[in-house]
């Protein structure tokens, strides 16, 4: 299928959208996210990884919760799943190089090969599939684009200057301004405007740093960005209760990680440490209890840790390779938990499927 795809490029690129034109929105210009789109040989990332014996995991910059810096030490959900990967092809969490990639330079980065993975907020969709030498593994976090607003401060009324009402609904930012970032988001953000009849302004930055800060300089009455990036951002301000989140979900925004789509193996590999925490949870399997449920005569338990058959081999991984992620990161709840419920990012579509969630793994078998 993937073959065909790249064969269909150059229709694609005449007559479709591009990579940025989803959920309905006009097509924009070719995105310069997307390079050459000659056929390449076939890769063995394993192989490099393991030749360089490290892994190089594309992240953001400064993303509360998701990816931080400090010193040398990085933190953080991404971070996270970086080590997971990193324990499970190289018995070590600690050997991953954090690259600091720029969203409009994510798709190159992996097309290049600069990275092996790449984890940093990116929807998964049938173009993004579509571009030339990218792919994608299942999502590791479920996100929604949302509005959050300044409340106006309590003010007694005048005849001059009756008492402003408190916003609660999209509908009230009518004739209001809001800051969004260039590009898809704005595109999502004015469709639904449009839809909902609400006549409000978009004032436009080039990256999210950029939108943040007009909104905290007070240059608009309200921002629309992931959702949890405004609770990220709400979280560290001393005044969170003047911030306000509208209950309007613009998108829907199943972030996933992204790997070359030259290497099928590698994005097996990379599927299956993402199902393997979200398996975890979901057999109660924690970085604290693995040692104790091995030998147990739990058949689902003994195929999961490798105790009764080697699940992996075939991709080139260690037996105990999940033992190896249990050991450094834990499953998925307790890497939302340590990083992202600290912010008040809520489970809710993170949770597992049968919590009502869309978090499911694939049997292990």
């Amino acid at each position: 299928m993937k073959r065909l795809l790249l064969l269909a490029v150059p229709l694609l690129v005449a007559g479709c959208p591009g990579p940025e034109a989803e959920r309905g929105e006009p097509a924009p210009s070719p995105s310069p996210e997307v390079v050459d789109a000659t056929p390449m040989p076939a890769l063995d990332v394993l192989g490099r990884v393991r030749e360089r014996e490290r892994l190089i995991c594309g992240v953001s910059a400064n993303l509360p919760g998701f990816s931080i810096q400090e010193g040398d030490a990085w933190n953080g959900f991404y971070v996270d799943f970086c080590r997971a990967i990193a324990a499970a092809v190289l018995g070590n969490p600690g050997a991953v190089q954090f690259r600091v990639v720029a969203p409009t330079d994510r798709f190159a980065a992996v097309q290049r090969n600069d990275v092996d993975v790449l984890l940093l907020p990116t929807p998964y969709s049938l173009t993004r599939d579509a571009i030339p030498h990218i792919g994608f593994a299942p999502p590791i976090f479920h996100d929604h684009q949302a509005v959050m607003v300044r409340q106006p401060k309590p003010s007694k009324p005048t005849p001059k200057a009756p008492a402003q009402r408190p916003i609660q609904r999209l509908a009230d930012l009518n004739k209001r301004s809001i800051c969004v970032e260039s590009g898809i988001s704005s595109r999502v953000l004015q469709s639904y405007l449009t839809q909902a009849k609400v006549a409000a302004s978009l004032q436009t930055a080039p990256d999210l740093a950029a939108v943040l800060n007009q909104y905290e300089k007070g240059t608009c009455d309200a921002i629309s960005a992931d959702l949890s990036q405004l609770l990220a951002w709400r979280s560290r301000q001393p005044q969170k209760q003047e911030h306000t989140l509208l209950p309007d979900r613009l998108s829907w925004e199943p972030l996933s990680p992204v790997v070359h789509s030259g290497d099928d193996r590698w994005r097996t590999i990379i599927t299956w440490v993402v199902f393997s925490t979200i398996r975890a949870e979901e057999l109660g399997i924690t970085r604290q209890n693995h040692g104790a449920l091995r030998s147990r005569p739990d058949p689902e338990v003994g195929r999961f840790l490798g105790t009764q058959d080697s699940l992996g081999i075939e991709l080139g991984l260690d037996p105990d390779w999940t033992t190896q992620i249990l050991d450094s990161v834990g499953n998925y709840g307790e890497i939302f938990e340590r990083h992202l419920t600290p912010l008040g990012i809520p489970r809710a579509e993170n949770r597992l499927r049968r919590n009502g969630g869309r978090m499911e793994s694939m049997p292990f078998r």
